[in-house]
């Protein structure tokens, strides 16, 4: 298994997308209460600052398990600093498809043995984010229930 580091880049896009998720699905709220439920934080008794400030910390503890499984696996070890998180609501991903492919992405080149909780959070979102694509697409809204 090959291990690549993600860039600075792709997690700031990363961050700024899970905060400003809602355009992705114009005039709905599908995604925001269930973020705010997956960063312990109690939906509309929050405000997006909240958010903002708990999606940085996770993001930066996603750049340390990235780090940590790089280092692990090429046993090289280089200088790890944190990434400096920038949340802007015009550097988001073109759609949630692309965002959750990050998380993948993630997911599989990071190493959470030392960080259960990101790794519980990190798989609720790609979880919450996949399913919601799916109950937006047409076919599924026309498909019979039973």
């Amino acid at each position: 298994m090959s291990v690549l580091i993600i860039s600075n880049e792709k997690l700031n896009k990363c961050a700024s997308s899970l905060v400003y998720n809602n355009k992705y699905y114009p005039n709905t709220n599908v995604l925001d209460h269930k973020f705010y439920e997956v960063f312990g934080l109690n939906g509309y008794m929050n405000n997006i600052d909240d958010l903002t400030y708990e999606v940085g910390r996770f993001i930066k503890e996603i750049a340390l398990s990235n780090h940590r499984a790089y280092e692990q696996r090429y046993n090289d070890f280089i200088a790890f600093r944190y990434p400096l998180i920038v949340v802007d609501g015009h550097n988001t991903f073109p759609n949630a498809c692309a965002l959750l492919k990050c998380l993948e992405c993630v997911r599989y080149n990071s190493d959470f043995s030392n960080d259960p909780t990101t790794a519980k959070r990190l798989d609720a979102l790609i979880k919450i984010i996949g399913k919601t694509i799916i109950e937006q697409l047409p076919d599924y809204k026309n498909a019979d229930w039973e």
